[in-house]
């Protein structure tokens, strides 16, 4: 377990990350630091042989080449689609109130 994090350091922390540290927060942050370092430590710990914390059997992505179309024909994704605009599939508006 690595030693506790003192309020010097979380004013350290702070100002290297340029961020401004209430008064009042100073003691609630070293607590938290001191949580997310200890967590830390129990992750290093729990690393096998391989190098990846937690891992208990080897993994491998299933990931499929990228091929435009192999996958979903454009006139089933079109059947699927709640609204279109000829080619286009139309979803609501996510960014602004503007036009």
């Amino acid at each position: 377990m690595p030693d506790p994090i003192s309020v010097s350091d979380v004013h350290r922390i702070a100002s290297l990350a340029r961020l401004h540290v209430e008064v009042s927060a100073v003691e609630r942050t070293r607590r938290e630091l001191d949580a997310v370092l200890g967590y830390m430590d129990t992750l290093s710990a729990l690393q096998g042989s391989d190098g990846v914390a937690g891992a208990a059997a080897p993994t491998l992505n299933r990931l499929a080449d990228d091929v435009p179309g192999a996958m979903l024909p454009a006139a089933a994704l079109m059947a699927m689609a709640p609204a279109t605009d000829g080619v286009f599939v139309k979803i609501p508006k996510v960014l602004g109130a503007g036009s």
